[in-house]
């Protein structure tokens, strides 16, 4: 009998196959969790580490937590909380990461030239006295200002600032050696500018800023960046104070001058005197300083006062004269192991069970009976012959 149900003779062709195939496993939430777990918490905190002390490795970290965050949003790892948790803290890394990286990229010799040191160069001859404070503040004075100001200015004490030899309250903080006699110029030559200005940013702490009066050709040639190694260099030492002890040598036409200055810095909690020969070299138009020249100094040791020949020798005092004991003194011991003889026959120091004491004179310590009692200091006994 024929059926009416259709035959084939060869199965349609890829279906065997397709249906052998099977689907290929996803990968689990688990894994991706522990994924992340490493990329977060072992990978992005060494790179963040490097990152401090190697410029390149800010640029790798900051990509590196921007494809981070993203692979974890679109894999769904960890719950919602962990991620908004994750994405703040990476987020703010990421920003301070930047802000870092930016602002040391700043830091070239094009703004150097155009910053406060080409306007220091801008130095008044008119008044010596004033000089000395507007070539530290990189003001120019107007034309004819002291005209009419000349008698004023005679009874003025010279504004003595090269150095910074006071503080800012202007009391003296006392730290000079004695006998060193601090230099001040008349009219403070531009390499005298330069290296003040870089002092003075040191004094006050901020280690940024004394990058733009550093030498272009040292910046050049540090590896890492160079408010980085200011920071290994000067950080670890606060200046306290600092003055210059001679004129620089060579003129203004040199390309290098070394001037002899001594600071004061402070080595944990206790402060220590060096002398220094800082170098300034002129680069590009402008002079700037050296700062190795300013790594290693030599400890300055103070020099004694000189005495005063005029001053009132001070008088010896006279020793106090012992007392005479009279051989007939009566001292008191006891007998029963005492080591100390007394002056009080009731002496406090001496149980009362022990009293009686026996008596012996003065005379008489020298004898084998006595030779090895020690006088009381309770009772005041007097001391051996």
């Amino acid at each position: 009998m024929r059926s009416n149900r259709p035959s084939y003779s060869a199965t349609p062709a890829g279906s065997a196959k397709a249906l052998d195939q099977k689907p290929r496993p996803k990968r689990s939430k688990r894994e991706w969790n522990q994924l992340m777990l490493m990329l977060f918490f072992m990978v992005l905190p060494v790179m963040g580490l490097l990152a401090i002390f190697f410029q390149p490795v800010r640029w790798v970290f900051m990509a590196a937590v921007v494809l981070c965050l993203v692979l974890m949003w679109v894999a769904h790892a960890f719950l919602f909380p962990g991620r908004m948790i994750l994405s703040a803290v990476y987020g703010l890394l990421f920003v301070f990461t930047l802000v870092t990286a930016l602002s040391t990229k700043g830091s070239s010799p094009v703004m150097q030239q155009s910053g406060f040191v080409t306007m220091a160069t801008a130095v008044p001859t008119q008044t010596p006295a004033f000089s000395n404070m507007y070539s530290t503040m990189g003001t120019s004075v107007p034309d004819g200002y002291y005209d009419d100001e000349t008698d004023a200015l005679d009874g003025l004490q010279e504004v003595g600032v090269a150095g910074g030899s006071e503080d800012e309250s202007g009391e003296d903080l006392g730290l000079s050696d004695a006998g060193v006699t601090e230099y001040v110029s008349a009219v403070k030559s531009d390499a005298e500018i330069a290296l003040e200005n870089f002092m003075e940013k040191w004094r006050k702490g901020i280690i940024a800023d004394m990058v733009e009066y550093t030498a272009p050709s040292w910046q050049n040639a540090q590896q890492d960046s160079a408010s980085q190694q200011l920071f290994w260099k000067f950080a670890q030492k606060p200046l306290i104070d600092w003055r210059q002890l001679d004129a620089p040598t060579g003129t203004d036409a040199s390309t290098a001058r070394t001037i002899t200055i001594q600071a004061d810095v402070t080595y944990g909690g206790e402060t220590r005197t060096y002398q220094y020969d800082a170098l300034t070299l002129f680069e590009n138009d402008a002079w700037y300083v050296d700062p190795d020249s300013l790594s290693t100094g030599v400890l300055a040791t103070a020099v004694p006062p000189t005495p005063d020949p005029n001053a009132t020798p001070t008088p010896t005092p006279e020793p106090t004269p012992k007392p005479t004991i009279h051989p007939s003194t009566v001292l008191y011991y006891n007998k029963s192991g005492g080591e100390y003889y007394h002056a009080d026959k009731e002496c406090s120091s001496v149980n009362k069970k022990y009293f009686p004491l026996s008596s012996f004179k003065y005379s008489e310590l020298s004898k084998d009976t006595y030779s090895k009692l020690k006088p009381c200091t309770e009772c005041n006994a007097p001391e051996r012959p």
